[in-house]
């Protein structure tokens, strides 16, 4: 006849020689599931890349440039640029 802690120092013993089959199967799981998890994020990111793409080859040239004079802002229409033209650099 066992006494309550003459039990479970049996117990004890008999799980330190090595993790159980169900602690191994939980943590091969949990593992599974976190390289799962990381697969999904990388896929929603490489998503969201490819449907901004198109916007971004479609805005290849600029179409309006901001000229700052004092007291205005002008847009011009590119298509209306014959020539640009910097002051000389001392």
């Amino acid at each position: 006849m066992f006494r309550y802690g003459e039990r479970m120092k049996k117990r004890r013993g008999a799980s330190r020689g090595g993790a159980p089959r169900e602690l191994e199967a939980a943590l091969a799981r949990a593992k599974e599931r976190l390289v799962s998890r990381e697969r999904e994020v990388l896929g929603e990111k490489l998503l969201s890349l490819v449907e901004v793409q198109p916007v971004l080859s479609s805005q290849r040239y600029l179409e309006h440039l901001v000229v700052k004079k004092p007291g205005r802002v002008l847009f011009l229409d590119v298509g209306d640029i014959e020539w640009i033209e910097a002051p000389a650099s001392t």
